[in-house]
């Protein structure tokens, strides 16, 4: 290494006979002059002595320049953290509404897969209030059970025709049902009468039809209750999977159903 041959150097000068080694002619020589800058230098770029080879350099070791590097080294370090920090909350608000959406899921979820269908007598007649959102199971003129339901997006108006996403009023029949429907079972009302159907024809509109009491949608049923938070059906009735559950079991094809306002 550099100061290993500097050391070398320095020992071949100092080797030299004494009256060579201090005159002042010496000072004069070039080579000497050389060796003895070369030497000197070698010794100011000399690792500590408590430097180990592959060992970072000790704080005390380190020159003027060096703790200029150190104080910058310092500021980066700073820097870095600083980023690093604001890096980290930037994730974390942006992960956490995700991390709080899927909890509420997972116990919806939960709640509507614990609720198991309660066997409850056959209703003989259905009511509708949709000014209340209810509706109820009767048996002799008397409550069976109510349920909370989401209506028409149309509005609560009686429906005139089709398309306008209204739920029809008057009394009816429940026609038929359909165990694989595209919401989740669903029990046809007999909509329209023919009155309804001749007084649609005079206005020169057809009545629709396809009015049903359902659950929610294939595949949504996680919803659970949360579907009830807004009107949303074409004209239907809706209800959760695990109350259609009911409702399929006590409501006989051929009950009354009346829908008021």
């Amino acid at each position: 290494m550099l100061w290993q041959d500097n050391d070398a150097l320095w020992q071949m000068n100092i080797n030299a006979p004494q009256s060579n080694a201090f005159q002042p002619a010496s000072f004069g020589n070039p080579d000497v002059s050389v060796l003895n800058t070369a030497y000197f230098m070698s010794q100011s770029q000399k690792p500590h002595a408590s430097h180990k080879p592959g060992w970072p350099i000790p704080r005390e070791a380190k020159g003027w320049g060096i703790a200029r590097g150190s104080a910058r080294e310092k500021s980066l370090g700073r820097q870095g953290d600083h980023g690093i920090s604001n890096y980290s909350s930037q994730v974390h608000r942006k992960v956490l509404p995700i991390l709080l959406l899927l909890a509420l899921v997972t116990f919806v979820l939960a709640i509507s897969r614990t609720h198991t269908a309660i066997p409850l007598p056959t209703a003989d007649s259905l009511l509708v209030i949709k000014h209340d959102h209810t509706l109820t199971l009767l048996r002799d003129g008397q409550p069976i059970k109510q349920y909370r339901v989401a209506l028409g997006r149309g509005g609560l108006g009686p429906k005139q025709q089709a398309g306008d996403n209204k739920v029809p009023e008057g009394t009816y029949r429940i026609v038929s049902r359909n165990a694989h429907s595209t919401f989740y079972r669903a029990l046809r009302v007999g909509y329209p009468t023919p009155q309804q159907a001749a007084a649609a024809h005079a206005r020169g509109v057809d009545p629709g039809g396809d009015i049903m009491i359902h659950g929610i949608r294939n595949g949504l049923g996680w919803l659970g209750p949360a579907q009830r938070l807004v009107d949303w059906t074409k004209g239907c009735i809706a209800v959760t999977d695990p109350e259609m559950d009911e409702i399929w079991k006590a409501v006989p094809d051929g009950a009354p159903i009346e829908i008021r306002r």
